[in-house]
């Protein structure tokens, strides 16, 4: 390794192309990085003489796969974002002097000294000083060889070239200043030696904050930096570019979440956002360096790769050319539910492999939005459903696939579960649909079950309160002595909730004017949600909630639950049958004991709404995914098995013991007894510790 301090003119100096490896991301600076370097070229330009600026360090590699004749060629592994920006700034400059502007040198000069190879053909591509990478470098080669610029020209490349000409032709900069300026930067630039250096432990090094580089960069410089040029190349065109097409420009946005989905499916965890390039190179690491044919294990995972984000597209970018399968995906989209990605790829993969077909795809599909739409109109908290998403998949007997799918959304227990007919209309009953995020999209869906060939956007309408949010007193006397308690109970139900283009106009007024208002009347409404409220002469409580109940009804219909007979074809032997052990099967569990234990389970379920108790043959288990702690009944004490290695669990008082690779009933390595109520408090912290790791994991 080389490093040594220059001038940008001492670094370009001499037959010299830096390359940006295709590895690399595309130029990324935007308005605010420009204006900041343009700021710095101007200080340094009029301070004191032999002052200078550092900019910064490019980092590069000769490859004897780039070498041409006469040129020499580098590879930047880091430094591309300046040197582009400051070749812009440059060709800025340039562009002034050929219009006939005054900026301290001469065009040609200016492209002699920084732009271009001399000595080289300006039809070579060895002629222009930096090559970009494939999405950039036709729009720099079209301003360096003045040609005229297209629609497809369209990038950061064209506009941070705009700008610096914006800003020295209107008069705000003067190009003098700037070219002085650029005459002063100093730069460090280090040269790696090819066969000695690691280009890509270097590259993570400078990069190790993760601030610089999105986690879509440092996984595509991981699978590519490091190969043989041949095979690098043969890797990009065929399965790297094209994957990145379908994610169009938002590839820096939108890659992340593919990534996450794509690795929870491929290694059944979910990755943290900010760990995504550590647990793909895990990932990639745990391959075979080959398969059988002999190819290249990155060749493996970028083809694996770019099929998937193809699959990833359809689901999540409204990229299916089915045109139901696109509106199913396109409402998950619009419940937001992104947490059921990985099980909606694997379900997709599955479907392009044969495994299952169109209908039963579409059908898992719209199986998924009601999962997600039912919980959410149960009110059960979502920060559960990425983990019952990751792992939904895997229990699926691919032999069986569609019925033994809907066995794992019934085989849910407990905070996972997927909510029934009679919970989905009970809940309904009460719940306030109005001041939730997802009401237009429930009422625009009942709307339209009843015309789906004619489908109406709710975004065209507004929410109606039948029962005006504020009650006139001829509203009171309507809903009599109880009309505040009638009110306030069913006001933002769904049987109270309607359609209308005329919010303004039905305002507060009585129910009666409501109905026959010549224009915007209830009576003259062609919207079918209306119906139930034309037929009725008065509006109150019993209104309220018959129509709510046929509403929710519909809405069972309409978001399905799964075919319950599916679960005794697939549920073990043991679940179809139920448990066969009850608090009852304890015989230590009575006097003080019992009275003791009550208290603890109390205690522990209030813990979080999922927790869920189970009895097994010699301890009570209590559980979210899996046991958080066990209790075993003793004839004087409870004996409670924390779900924690020793070391995770905070406990001041010394109460545990360490039970770590010892026989014992129950999981985990933490013991502690709990032998009276005043110590249940403390106990209860020390489970929470379990608790609150399963949570987060």
């Amino acid at each position: 390794m080389d490093a040594q301090k220059a001038t940008l003119f001492q670094m370009v100096d001499g037959n010299k192309q830096f390359r940006i490896p295709i590895y690399q991301r595309a130029y990324s600076w935007r308005q605010e990085q420009c204006s900041r370097l343009l700021d710095d070229v101007l200080t340094i330009a009029s301070a004191t003489s032999g002052a200078s600026h550092f900019l910064g360090s490019v980092v590069y590699v000769a490859d004897g796969n780039f070498m041409a004749a006469g040129v020499n060629a580098l590879l930047v592994i880091d430094g591309q974002q300046r040197l582009t920006t400051l070749g812009l700034m440059l060709l800025a400059l340039r562009r002034l002097a050929l219009d006939g502007r005054d900026v301290g040198m001469t065009p040609k000069s200016i492209g002699n000294l920084y732009l271009f190879n001399a000595n080289e053909e300006e039809n070579s591509e060895n002629f222009i000083k930096l090559r970009l990478t494939r999405s950039d470098n036709e729009t720099y080669r079209k301003i360096c060889r003045d040609i005229p610029l297209g629609d497809g020209d369209d990038n950061r490349i064209l506009a941070n070239y705009r700008y610096f000409l914006d800003a020295f032709e209107s008069g705000r900069v003067d190009p003098r200043e700037a070219y002085q300026g650029i005459q002063r930067l100093q730069l460090v630039y280090i040269a790696l030696e090819l066969g000695k250096d690691n280009p890509q432990l270097i590259f993570e090094s400078m990069n190790s904050t993760g601030l610089d580089l999105a986690q879509a960069d440092l996984v595509r410089n991981f699978v590519l930096m490091g190969l043989p040029h041949a095979l690098q190349e043969k890797i990009y065109h065929q399965h790297w570019f094209p994957m990145e097409k379908h994610f169009g420009h938002q590839y820096r946005d939108r890659f992340d979440s593919f990534m996450r989905t794509y690795l929870t499916v491929r290694s059944g965890s979910i990755p943290r956002e900010d760990q995504v390039y550590s647990a793909f190179k895990k990932h990639v690491m745990a391959l075979p360096e080959g398969s059988g044919e002999g190819a290249h294990r990155m060749e493996t995972v970028a083809a694996d790769l770019y099929e998937q984000a193809g699959f990833y597209a359809r689901i999540a970018f409204g990229a299916e050319s089915d045109p139901d399968l696109r509106a199913a995906f396109h409402d998950i989209a619009t419940l937001r539910a992104d947490v059921a990605h990985p099980f909606l790829l694997e379900l997709y993969s599955d479907w392009q492999k044969g495994s299952l077909t169109r209908d039963e795809l579409l059908n898992l599909v719209r199986l998924t939005e009601s999962y997600v739409f039912r919980r959410f109109l149960c009110g059960i908290p979502t920060n559960s459903m990425n983990k019952t998403f990751a792992g939904l998949a895997k229990g699926i007997d691919r032999t069986r696939y569609h019925r033994s799918a809907q066995a794992e959304f019934l085989k849910l227990t407990g905070y996972r579960k997927f909510p029934g007919d009679a919970e989905v209309v009970q809940m309904l009953a009460d719940r306030d649909v109005y001041n939730t995020p997802r009401c237009a999209f429930l009422l625009e869906r009942l709307e339209n079950s009843y015309h789906p060939k004619e489908s109406i956007k709710a975004a065209t309408f507004t929410i109606e309160h039948v029962m005006p949010q504020t009650l006139s007193e001829e509203w009171k006397d309507a809903l009599g002595e109880q009309a505040e308690a009638v009110h306030q109970r069913h006001l933002h139900t769904l049987g109270n909730l309607t359609l209308t283009g005329y919010n303004s106009e039905l305002s507060c007024k009585p129910f009666k004017t409501k109905l026959e208002m010549a224009e915007g009347g209830f009576l003259s409404s062609p919207l079918a949600l209306n119906t139930f409220i034309r037929q009725q002469v008065a509006w109150g409580e019993k209104e309220i909630c018959v129509r709510g109940h046929t509403l929710a009804t519909m809405v069972c219909g309409l978001w399905p639950a799964p075919e319950s007979s599916a679960l005794a074809e697939f549920a073990e032997p043991e679940a179809v049958a139920g448990s066969a052990y009850t608090l009852d099967s304890y015989p230590q569990l009575s006097g003080p004991v019992r009275q003791l234990y009550d208290l603890l389970e109390e205690r522990i379920l209030a813990l979080h709404p999922g927790a869920r108790r189970e009895c097994r043959k010699l301890y009570v288990a209590f559980k979210l995914d899996t046991n958080f702690v066990d209790v075993i009944p003793q004839l004087s004490k409870l004996l409670l098995v924390v779900n924690l290695r020793f070391d995770q669990i905070d406990d001041p008082r010394g109460w545990c013991r360490d039970i770590t690779g010892l026989g014992r009933w129950g999981n985990g390595d933490v013991e502690v007894a709990l032998t009276g109520p005043s110590q249940l408090d403390y106990v209860a912290g020390l489970i929470e510790q379990s608790l609150s790791v399963q949570v987060q994991e």
